[in-house]
């Protein structure tokens, strides 16, 4: 399988985040190394529905989350697709294969008396301490996540 030129793609022309990459890499050589092991396949064109969802079983059977399993099939996706667009493969084999059901996290709430709390304590006359408040008042203010304001 051609991983390396899509990950490559992806820092390059899609301008992934370096966690994206990593992830997507991490699923891609995983699947690669099980169809090695269990259909000793070594191509992408080689890759039929049935194997994934064989992948898929194998995943569950070793009590990898749904929410996991998914993003591997996320990743897998787009591997496909990237391959489908530049005529290496005919048709992605995951067109049938949806993603599995996984329960959706409750967001965690913090009440509105304890954020006015921590917005008023006494923080330091000090460049950290002024970042330190700014960054809670604007994690609080927009309802932005900490993923998106690091």
């Amino acid at each position: 399988m051609k991983v390396d030129d899509f990950i490559n793609y992806l820092v390059t022309e899609k301008h992934y985040s370096i966690n994206t990459v990593t992830a997507y890499t991490i699923d891609l050589r995983q699947f690669e190394e099980y169809i090695k092991e269990v259909f000793d396949k070594s191509e992408a064109i080689d890759v039929k529905s049935d194997m994934i969802r064989d992948w898929i079983v194998y995943l569950k059977g070793n009590k990898i989350t749904n929410r996991s399993i998914n993003r591997k099939i996320a990743s897998l996706r787009a591997y496909f697709h990237f391959l489908v667009k530049r005529e290496e493969v005919e048709k992605n084999p995951l067109i049938k294969i949806l993603p599995v059901k996984s329960s959706k996290r409750n967001p965690v709430f913090i009440m509105e008396e304890d954020m006015e709390n921590i917005i008023n304590m006494n923080y330091e006359d000090s460049f950290e301490g002024r970042r330190d408040k700014l960054i809670i008042e604007i994690l609080y203010s927009t309802g932005m996540r900490k993923a998106e304001l690091l």
